[in-house]
């Protein structure tokens, strides 16, 4: 009576701890799926033990679901046999025996399957390709896993149906008998559709993610139906990869744009402050400033600018693989000159200013001489007003040549087209 009590608090506190954790799980969508499988695989083995083995192999179910476990799936055979609904049971066995990898557990396993067999028939089923999901007579009563596969059935006619993704449902009929294993091979019909691909290189190789070479572009080719990762590539260019999804219906197709690797080829960087200026490259335009050009060709380039009402620059210009040439340029504006006569206006004036100061400044020491000679009111305002004039004529003589000196030395360089050229590597 004690025993019996204490199982039922046992079974009790089990169920609790499942709805506590089936509840976080509902909640949060992050319940921990091992422990919720574990409390499964306790919970069912304690219904096991109360002789409840329906209630049981719910658990044990639900627990392998959650986590598939070598022990749970052992109880859910045992469990099986124990009802004795043997075509369950050596299915359970089969998977079971698929998931041990220890040699003496194997022959056990096997050994309990073999028994089975005498009150069930078997059929082992294979396909090509292999991995097909297997069902018996109906889809609607569930997959009994991937072929190859052994798979127990009552004795009797029966239809195997193998589905894989990219092949036609495929069924064959079989007639199982109890005690022998009855082969059903089956061969499914790949669902085939074209791929067509073009790149800008021609004779690019096309191949799979796996390896697989389909061929080289332009390329049209047959595959089974599906989604595939495509790798293109050609020597001196930069592999490229896409998906590409077959149907059976209309052709998938692919069209790539292929690059220069960047280590074997050079780039071309030009500026100018002359907007829309025209950049050719060897005779060939390439477009307007400013503008950066890769896939370029290496070695040595003749590089030419120019616009409208502007002075052409030209210059030899290096391109190094994988480098990037700058070029910084300047087209002048003839237009735009400073008129040279301006230079001789300016100090041929400022020669004649301190001339006419020179004489004015000689006829005011004539006068100071008649002044101190024979000294007048007159003679005193001729020799101060004479004196006036010269130190203006030289004043001025001298703004007007520091103006002309400094303007001719702080102006603008001769306005020509230049450019700088700078490799970046």
């Amino acid at each position: 009576m004690k025993t019996a009590l204490q199982r039922r608090s046992r079974l009790c506190q089990l169920l609790v701890a499942v709805v506590l954790a089936g509840s976080t799980f509902s909640a949060t969508a992050s319940a921990d799926p091992a422990t919720e499988a574990s409390l499964l695989h306790e919970l069912g083995a304690e219904l096991y033990k109360q002789g409840r083995y329906a209630e049981a192999l719910e658990k044990f179910i639900a627990s392998n679901r959650l986590v598939p476990n070598r022990n749970v799936v052992l109880n859910i055979a045992r469990t099986f046999a124990f009802l004795e609904r043997h075509q369950d049971a050596f299915n359970w066995y089969t998977t079971l025996l698929e998931m041990t990898g220890d040699d003496a557990s194997r022959i056990s396993v096997t050994d309990e399957r073999a028994k089975l067999l005498t009150k069930v028939g078997a059929v082992h089923v294979t396909t090509t390709p292999s991995g097909a999901e297997l069902y018996i007579d109906r889809k609607e009563l569930g997959s009994v896993g991937k072929s190859p596969r052994d798979v127990g059935v009552a004795p009797g006619q029966h239809r195997i149906i193998a589905v894989l993704d990219g092949c036609r449902d495929t069924s064959v009929e079989v007639e199982a008998r109890v005690g022998s294993v009855t082969e059903a091979p089956v061969a499914l019909e790949q669902i085939v559709g074209k791929l067509v691909v073009s790149s800008n290189v021609e004779g690019a190789r096309v191949q799979l993610a796996d390896g697989r070479v389909l061929g080289s572009t332009p390329l049209e080719t047959s595959l089974a139906v599906g989604r595939y990762e495509l790798r293109v590539g050609h020597p001196g260019f930069s592999e490229q990869r896409a998906w590409a999804t077959v149907e059976e219906a209309e052709p998938a197709r692919l069209e790539l744009s292929l690059k220069h690797d960047p280590a074997t080829v050079a780039t071309l960087s030009v500026r100018t402050g002359a907007a829309h200026a025209r950049i050719s490259l060897d005779g060939k335009l390439l477009g307007v400033a400013p503008l950066l050009v890769q896939d370029l060709t290496p070695g040595d380039h003749r590089l030419s600018l120019s616009g409208d009402g502007l002075e052409p620059w030209t210059t030899v210009l290096p391109l190094e693989p994988g480098g990037t040439t700058r070029v910084d340029a300047r087209l002048a504006d003839p237009r735009a000159a400073t008129w040279s006569g301006w230079r001789w206006i300016g100090y041929g004036g400022s020669a004649a200013l301190l001339a006419a100061g020179g004489i004015v400044g000689i006829t005011a020491l004539n006068a100071k001489a008649s002044f101190e000679r024979e000294p007048s009111t007159e003679s005193k305002d001729r020799m101060e007003s004479r004196n006036r004039v010269a130190d203006v004529l030289f004043a001025s003589g001298a703004v007007v040549g520091i103006v002309t000196g400094s303007w001719d030395f702080f102006r603008p360089a001769a306005t020509h087209s230049r450019g700088n050229v700078r490799l970046d590597r």
